[in-house]
């Protein structure tokens, strides 16, 4: 399926890979020039990509290299086809290339490579906040790895769910709090 189409169906809700309805939420615009003008955008189900395995808190590291390093290798824990080394490669790499930096201490890291089966969300909470590009203050790290070749570009709705997320202060308040991996995934879980 062509690139377009797909982000055509992800903005009609159509999905040949999905029965289940998507969740919505309703954005009314604030255009003066069209009246009473609503957009329906459409949440992906971070459920189905994030589980209370993959969320780990109190992670030690002090730099970002040793961040996407035990990033890699947690995924390597999380399953053993995943290939830690390519993984870092290419974390680092996607790091060089431009920040994953969306700011309020969040980062969102995210690679493809051949050893990673399907898509998967993982969330560190670091310990102590880290210096990460410009960003002084990073403690929060929202990663998502998906296989290469990635069919239909899957991450891309996942990623536009959580950037909607993280414009609302009192999500990224709840998170930042969060104290254990239940509040973590229920978070992502009904958002």
């Amino acid at each position: 399926m062509a690139f377009w189409k797909k982000i055509g169906d992800f903005f009609t809700g159509k999905s040949a890979n999905d029965d289940k309805p998507k969740k919505t939420i309703v954005v009314v615009a604030r255009d003066s020039n069209v009246p009473n003008q609503k957009q329906v955008d459409k949440m992906m189900d971070l459920s189905k990509i994030l589980s209370k395995d993959n969320i780990v808190l109190n992670v030690e590291a002090d730099t970002k290299e040793k961040t996407l390093k035990y990033l890699a290798n947690f995924a390597h824990h999380l399953d053993n086809n995943v290939d830690s080394e390519a993984v870092y490669g290419k974390l680092l790499m996607r790091e060089n290339e431009s920040s994953t930096v969306l700011g309020g201490g969040i980062v969102m890291p995210h690679v493809q490579d051949e050893s990673i089966n399907k898509l998967k969300m993982i969330v560190l909470k670091l310990q102590q906040p880290i210096i990460w590009d410009d960003q002084k203050s990073t403690d929060m790290i929202l990663a998502l790895l998906g296989p290469d070749p990635e069919a239909n570009y899957e991450h891309v709705p996942y990623m536009s769910t959580i950037a909607r997320l993280l414009l609302r202060k009192d999500f990224i308040v709840t998170l930042k709090s969060a104290s254990t991996k239940e509040i973590i995934f229920k978070l992502f879980e009904n958002s």
